[in-house]
């Protein structure tokens, strides 16, 4: 016997995803700190980085549909692929917080020399003069000081930020992945109930 759409905890199932997607973003954020922290400020380990997690989101994504019983709709789509997308983001956010803070205080030291050194190789690639890029490696060490220790107010705004960033990609991903029961399925359906 199939499950019905009706019979399937989809938020369920959405957050047993996320909880998977965060750990292994977070594992992944681990790995390279620990053994490559240099990685991080890399433009080609950012696009692989992207690649894989969308690989990831869209066996999700196909994932849950298939649970679903091989159907959903927008809403459904919407609803679930927001759930992993956002609850997925707010792990790694949340982890990094508090591993910077409390596990090990060199991860912020560290983000912050990588940022500055790549930001500075950047400007000197360009041609900028030397009191230009110690201005900015200031203001970069300033932003980023209020980015690893955030107030509550900025915690609210990076999550509000997030949750509308997440929201439109989850739209995007919804659109994509929908896939509506045919009319025949529905009209089966119906009369199997009556």
């Amino acid at each position: 016997m199939n499950p019905t759409a009706e019979s399937i905890d989809l938020k369920k199932i959405a957050t047993i995803n996320s909880l998977v997607l965060g750990a292994i973003d977070t594992a992944i954020l681990l790995l390279v700190f620990y053994l490559a922290p240099n990685l991080i400020a890399s433009f080609v380990f950012k696009v692989i980085q992207v690649l894989f997690g969308l690989g990831i989101v869209i066996y999700f994504c196909l994932d849950m549909r298939k649970k679903m019983g091989g159907y959903w709709s927008f809403r459904e789509a919407l609803t679930g692929i927001f759930i992993l997308l956002f609850k997925s983001a707010m792990i790694v956010f949340f982890f990094t917080l508090i591993f910077g803070k409390f596990i090990d205080h060199s991860y912020t030291v560290k983000m912050k020399d990588i940022a500055i050194a790549k930001s500075t190789e950047m400007m000197g690639k360009w041609g900028v003069d030397q009191d230009e890029m110690d201005e900015s490696a200031t203001e970069l060490n300033v932003s980023l000081e209020k980015r690893f220790n955030p107030s509550i107010a900025d915690i609210c705004k990076s999550v509000c930020i997030m949750a509308i960033v997440y929201f439109i990609g989850a739209l995007i991903l919804a659109a994509i992945f929908k896939k509506e029961k045919p009319d025949a399925i529905l009209l089966i359906q119906d009369e199997s109930l009556n």
